[in-house]
């Protein structure tokens, strides 16, 4: 496992030396002043070609960032309420049993869940 965090480690960097590169020569060789005017508005800017491509790239990795994170919240608040549905429903069991290894399963699985790992049972 530790090879492959390696050679993960490694191919994130030369993936991020060459993108750094890629857009470098990009940056230079569009330098290049454009300018920018918001219609309803009076309000011109001049910028050069690079800055106006980077950033609405970087304004659309962050729209799609948001998005997903929206998504995912849905997810997140869902699996919540499940697991808060899983303690009652465990907690009831070992009410109705009271059987006391129910009673301790339940209470190491509360304290994982609340730790942040999953229990294996």
């Amino acid at each position: 496992m530790a090879r492959r965090s390696n050679l993960a480690r490694r191919l994130s960097w030369i993936a991020t030396v060459f993108f750094g590169v890629v857009l470098s020569v990009f940056s230079v060789a569009n330098h290049a002043p454009v300018s920018i005017d918001l219609w309803p508005l009076p309000l011109g800017v001049d910028l050069p070609l690079f800055a106006v491509a980077l950033g609405m790239l970087a304004l659309g990795i962050m729209v799609g960032a948001l998005m997903f994170w929206v998504q995912m919240l849905r997810w997140r608040l869902r699996a919540r309420r499940l697991e808060r549905r899983l303690d009652d429903m465990q907690a009831a069991s070992v009410v109705a049993t009271g059987n006391e290894q129910l009673r301790s399963a339940a209470l190491t699985t509360a304290a994982t869940v609340d730790a942040g790992t999953l229990p294996v049972l």
